[in-house]
C-alpha cells in the first residue's frame, strides 16, 4: 500500500481546476445512468448547478482525504478497529467497483437518469478526472434524503410571480458526505461498516482469512488436534474472529521453523506456559482459546520493554526500520 502515491494521486487531481467532471447515479441492477446538469439557472453564489456540486464535493474530498493529519490504514488490519481511513487494494478476491472501468472512457453511450426511476437509485458516482488518471468520489442515496417518498405530503416551490406551484416529482437530495473513494486499484473510507453492509466486505475478509489459515498450515508449526479447526474457526457467523486471522501474514514470525519458533517460546516469559507442543515440535491446537493465542503469537501483539521486562498488549503495531 504505497500511502504517498495515493495522497499525491488525489491532491494532483485537484491541484487547479482544470478537471473534467460528471456525475452518475448507481442503479439496483449496477448500471450507472448518467445525470444531466441544467445550466439554465445560477444559485446565490452565481454559479450553476454543476459548478456548485463540483465544488461541494471536492472541497469534502480534500478536507477529508488529503489531509495531513489523518491515517490510512491497511484494511487488513480492520480487526484493530482503528480511527482513520482504511485501503482496501482490490483484487481477485474482492473487487466491487471494477465495473466502474467500463465508464473511463468517453465513447461509452451514455443513457440519461430520469426522474420516475428515483426509487431504482442506490447512490451517486462523482467522477472526476485529469488526463488519464480517473478518481470516483460515492454517496450512498439513504431514503430520509428522498422527500415525501411516500407522496402522502404536499411540496412546493415558489415561481417567478411569488406564487406557489405543487411539485408532482420525488428526489433525493445531494449532501456534502463522500462514503468511499475509488482511486486506481484502492478504495478508501473512513467507515470499514459501510463496506461490510452495502457491498459484500465480508468476501475480502473470508478470502485473506483462508489464506491466511493456508499459510499457517504450510509453515508446518501447527498440528490441529481437532480436526480442520483452523477452518472452522474462520467460519464462525462473527466475523470477528476471521478478522484476526487474516493479519498473520504481515509479520514474520510464521516464517520460522517450528524447532525454532518452539525455541523461542520456551525463552519467553510471555509465552513458555502457553502452548503445548507434539513431539515434531509443532503446537497443538484443539481449541479456540488456542488459536486465538496463536494469532497473538503471528502478529506480535504483545512486546515486551527490554528495561523493564514489563509486556504490553500493543494491537496496533508499526514496523520500525532501522
Amino acid at each position: 500500500m504505497d500511502v504517498k502515491r495515493i495522497k499525491e494521486n488525489i491532491k494532483n487531481m485537484f491541484c487547479d481546476d482544470n478537471f473534467g467532471f460528471e456525475v452518475y447515479i448507481f442503479m439496483k441492477d449496477k448500471s450507472l445512468k448518467h445525470f444531466l446538469f441544467s445550466d439554465k439557472k445560477k444559485n446565490n453564489d452565481n454559479k450553476i448547478f454543476e459548478e456548485s456540486t463540483q465544488d461541494m464535493i471536492v472541497n469534502t474530498l480534500k478536507n477529508k482525504f488529503c489531509n495531513e493529519n489523518i491515517s490510512y490504514i491497511d484494511a487488513i488490519n480492520v480487526s484493530d478497529d482503528q480511527q482513520g481511513c482504511y485501503v482496501v487494494e482490490q483484487n481477485e478476491k474482492y473487487a466491487p467497483f471494477k465495473f466502474l472501468d467500463e465508464y473511463l472512457t468517453d465513447d461509452i453511450l451514455k443513457t440519461n437518469f430520469k426522474v420516475n426511476q428515483v426509487s431504482e437509485a442506490k447512490g451517486i458516482f462523482f467522477k472526476f478526472r485529469r488526463n488519464d488518471d480517473v478518481l470516483w468520489a460515492y454517496q450512498k442515496i439513504w431514503s430520509v434524503s428522498i422527500p415525501n417518498r411516500s407522496k402522502k405530503n404536499k411540496l412546493f416551490r415558489q415561481n417567478a410571480d411569488d406564487e406557489f406551484e405543487e411539485l408532482d416529482n420525488q428526489m433525493f437530495a445531494i449532501t456534502p458526505t463522500v462514503n468511499l473513494l475509488i482511486i486506481d486499484d484502492y478504495i478508501l473510507t473512513d467507515k470499514i461498516n459501510f463496506l461490510e453492509r452495502y457491498f459484500d466486505f465480508e468476501f475480502y475478509i473470508r478470502a485473506h482469512a483462508n489464506e491466511a489459515v493456508s499459510h499457517i498450515k504450510s509453515a508446518n508449526i501447527i498440528c490441529e488436534t481437532r480436526e480442520n479447526i483452523l477452518n472452522t474457526y474462520i467460519k464462525s457467523s462473527s466475523k470477528s474472529r476471521a478478522k484476526r486471522m487474516m493479519k498473520i501474514n504481515q509479520f514474520g514470525v510464521i516464517n520460522l521453523s517450528s524447532k525454532k519458533l518452539k525455541e523461542q517460546i520456551k525463552n519467553s516469559e510471555k509465552w513458555k506456559n502457553v502452548f503445548t507442543f507434539t513431539n515434531k515440535d509443532q503446537i497443538s491446537l484443539g481449541k479456540y482459546e488456542d488459536i486465538n493465542n496463536l494469532i497473538d503469537l503471528l502478529t506480535e501483539r504483545f512486546t515486551s520493554s527490554p528495561i523493564t521486562g514489563d509486556t504490553f498488549d500493543t494491537k496496533v503495531k508499526t514496523l520500525v526500520k532501522n
